[in-house]
């Protein structure tokens, strides 16, 4: 029988899997403007008028980006999703998507229930640009729900919407 710990680790590292494809996202005309916070504690997003701007098709948001953690920067970094909405919301076929045409398919997340946070943690070699970069939350039916523009960041600084 296989240890609790063992399934965890079995179940993060599928959820965690990443794809590079090259098509181009669609663009919305709402884009976050650039906040360098430089360290991860929590925001208050119970206030409602702190839900990071985006598309009113859906409330699922990226709420921190981690593009230049410590250490060895491949597979390390990491981009938090929570769904502000009242409903559940499915991943299957949403995606990340930068100006570089990396892709991060977030499917393997699954369902979102109402104020679930996800942890996506990149497995393949550093995508996100240290020197800035724009991220595009899409669903699975492409359109952008949320953009997400960043400068240049220093290791192991936060970015949050």
């Amino acid at each position: 029988m296989k240890s609790p710990i063992s399934f965890a680790i079995l179940a993060f590292l599928f959820i965690t899997a990443c794809s590079d494809n090259t098509s181009a996202p669609n663009t919305a005309e709402d884009t976050n403007q650039n906040n360098n916070d430089d360290n991860n504690d929590d925001v208050n997003y119970d206030d409602p008028s702190r839900i990071p701007p985006g598309s009113e098709k859906y409330l699922v948001r990226i709420t921190h980006l981690y593009p230049f953690p410590y250490g060895v920067e491949n597979n390390s970094e990491t981009i938090d999703l929570r769904n502000f909405g009242p409903m559940n919301v499915s991943l299957l076929g949403w995606t990340v998507r930068d100006n570089d045409s990396a892709v991060w398919d977030m499917s393997a997340i699954g369902t979102l229930s109402r104020d679930e946070k996800a942890l996506y943690k990149c497995l393949t070699p550093a995508q996100m640009d240290n020197k800035g970069d724009t991220l595009y939350l899409i669903d699975n039916q492409g359109d952008t729900i949320q953009i997400v523009a960043y400068d240049t960041v220093a290791q192991g600084q936060y970015i949050r919407p």
